[in-house]
C-alpha cells in the first residue's frame, strides 16, 4: 500500500524508471482520513514488465494491479499486486475484489503469481475456495 494520490504515484513511477527500474505505480483512493490503497510494483530494468491492459478498470480501483512479465517463461507470466481492505476480513467488498481478480486471471490463461497484503488469515482465504477456483 503506497497511499499515494495520482500526482505522487505518477512521479514515483517516473523516478523509478529514470533510475533504471521497470515500474508501475497506481494511485490510492482519497478518503476522509489518509488515502487508502495504491500499489507500486517494480523489477530491475532487464526484466521487462508492462501493465496488463484493462485490468485496473475491471478491478476495484487502487486494490489490484497486474503486470505482464515478458521473461522466464515462453509467453511470459502475470504478477498481481493485491491490497485488500483492512480490518474486515473476507467481507463483501474484499470478496468482490478477489472474484474480479480471479476472473481476469482465468481469462488471461497464463501462469501467474499473486502477492500482496491480504488483510486476512490464510485460513480465511482457504475457506473461500478462491485458490481452488483458480486451479492454481
Amino acid at each position: 500500500e503506497s497511499r499515494m494520490l495520482p500526482a505522487a504515484s505518477q512521479a514515483l513511477g517516473s523516478k523509478m524508471r529514470a533510475a533504471g527500474w521497470s515500474a508501475s505505480a497506481t494511485a490510492a483512493l482519497p478518503t476522509a482520513g489518509n488515502p487508502s490503497g495504491g500499489l507500486v510494483t517494480a523489477s530491475v530494468a532487464r526484466v521487462g514488465i508492462a501493465p496488463l491492459e484493462n485490468f485496473d478498470s475491471q478491478i476495484v480501483a487502487a486494490r489490484a494491479a497486474a503486470l505482464h512479465v515478458g521473461g522466464m517463461l515462453r509467453g511470459g507470466f502475470l504478477i498481481v499486486n493485491l491490497y485488500l481492505v483492512h480490518s474486515v476480513g473476507i467481507d463483501e467488498q474484499n470478496w468482490a475484489i478477489l472474484s474480479r481478480v480471479g476472473a481476469r486471471l482465468k481469462a488471461a490463461g497464463m501462469p501467474f503469481i499473486v502477492g500482496g497484503d491480504w488483510n486476512c488469515t490464510p485460513s480465511d482465504l482457504v475457506k473461500t475456495s478462491w485458490v481452488d477456483a483458480l486451479d492454481a
